[in-house]
């Protein structure tokens, strides 16, 4: 009962959230990722549950699996309906935009603790390395 009651209350919320003006929902489900459970268990819990939730959500969403690994339940992060997959530091982009496959957009991979360190030129390096292995053509008009 109080799962139904948590599921109409963030669908409510999400779609008021959409009413106001924001462009997207967060799902924040770390319980998702198979670093924090087994991934057998998140498809009995977890996930029936997005797949409820997420449908009923009048625009898009992200969900985000805070620090743990995302491309082992891309699959099913896809089946929920979502369009955009948040991956941690753990995740290999060039590994996560071939398993998204089109189908999710990728948002972050960014480790937030080693980036309140980082100066300009640090987070320069980190993306030219990332967006060389993707595509020198991008790189050289963009930067």
């Amino acid at each position: 009962m109080l799962m139904k009651l948590n599921e109409a209350f963030c669908i409510s919320w999400a779609n008021a959230q959409i009413k106001a003006g924001a462009a997207a929902i967060c799902y924040f489900d770390p319980l998702a990722s198979p670093t924090i459970i087994e991934k057998e268990k998140y498809l009995h819990t977890g996930f029936e549950t997005a797949k409820r939730v997420i449908p009923q959500i009048k625009g898009p969403t992200a969900t985000h699996l805070a620090s743990g690994r995302a491309i082992p339940v891309f699959q099913e992060l896809i089946e929920t309906g979502t369009l955009i997959a948040g991956v941690s530091s753990l995740d290999d982009m060039c590994t996560a935009k071939k398993a998204a496959n089109k189908k999710l957009t990728i948002l972050g991979n960014l480790n937030g603790l080693e980036m309140k360190d980082w100066k300009k030129r640090t987070g320069r390096k980190y993306c030219k390395g990332y967006y060389q292995k993707r595509s020198k053509r991008w790189w050289t008009n963009n930067f």
